[in-house]
């Protein structure tokens, strides 16, 4: 799940997730992805979350379209768990969706993506790696020692505040590369 490529006329929507479930350190992860293309419209985007235990969902939230949709290049967009007050519990699998719905009176032109994350034990964690911050150094070395979403978490941070910063974007296209996740502008 989350290999995709956005071409032409390919997907509008790109969850930033690997093609398995990929873990988190944080009790309240964020959960990211992008829009290489604008949908062509979009009344709603809503925003799931569910355990692998239960049918119901733990969260649903309806996202603001226009500030996903206004911004003038490729970003990530994040769900931030904190924002929720919902905490992930350890050795828990969860799946995750983005829907982007284009009309509330048909289903089969909604645009929906996502992916599965799973929180490991601080003490399980720390075999995967030893050094927590975020910075340019930093992201790689996350996603190397396993720590999908922590490593996407804080490149998306680092590209929110230096929108401009060419290397900070060679880095996230590389994690997405490395991943199966490839995208070509338009």
């Amino acid at each position: 799940m989350g290999s995709f490529s956005a071409q032409a006329d390919e997907p509008y929507l790109i969850p930033l997730v690997p093609n398995h479930v990929g873990l988190t350190a944080k009790k309240y992860p964020s959960l990211c992805w992008m829009l290489p293309k604008r949908p062509p419209t979009a009344e709603r985007i809503t925003f799931t979350l569910r355990d692998d235990q239960s049918v119901k969902s733990i969260l649903e939230a309806e996202l603001l379209p226009s500030s996903i949709l206004n911004a003038k290049q490729r970003t990530c967009h994040c769900v931030n768990l904190k924002e929720y007050d919902v905490q992930l519990e350890p050795n828990v699998q969860y799946k995750w969706f983005i829907a982007i719905i284009q009309s509330s009176g048909s289903l089969s032109g909604d645009i929906l993506a996502g992916g599965m994350i799973e929180r490991c034990e601080f003490q399980d964690c720390m075999v995967f790696y030893e050094s927590w911050g975020c910075n340019e150094n930093e992201v790689i070395s996350l996603a190397r020692s396993g720590l999908w979403y922590d490593s996407i978490s804080c490149i998306c941070d680092l590209l929110k505040a230096n929108p401009d910063n060419e290397q900070l974007r060679r880095i996230l296209d590389r994690l997405m590369k490395d991943t199966g996740i490839i995208l070509v502008d338009p």
